[in-house]
């Protein structure tokens, strides 16, 4: 199956997603969008409907946002790194923490 990533080169999204690429040794074709031109916003309109950018092509399937392609790099390429803890009880002690979600006083988030 080909890659290719549709990405902006100064975007850090983006640097996210190249990095999990270049660290899994997957070859993939880099695509630098310009968005000032209408025929690349007219491709990333079809790719991405929301918009939202970097995006993964991997055969027919197109993947946006850095998080959303690297977790399904790592679930279809075992070699890509795989972001956040390994062990089930540790990822969702991760999934759980945001602003207004904190682990318990005097409970650490599992590893």
């Amino acid at each position: 199956m080909s890659l290719a990533l549709w990405h902006r080169p100064r975007s850090s999204f983006s640097w996210k997603v190249l990095i999990a690429l270049y660290e899994s040794g997957l070859d993939f074709d880099r695509r630098q969008l310009d968005l000032s031109r209408a025929d690349e916003r007219a491709a990333l309109a079809q790719l991405s409907p929301m918009g939202k950018m970097p995006v993964l092509v991997a055969g027919d399937r197109a993947l946006a946002e850095s998080s959303v392609i690297i977790e399904w790099l790592a679930i279809h390429h075992p070699a890509a790194p795989r972001p956040g803890p390994r062990r089930p009880r540790g990822r969702a002690a991760c999934a759980n923490v945001g602003p207004d979600r904190r682990p318990a006083p005097g409970r650490a988030a599992a590893g």
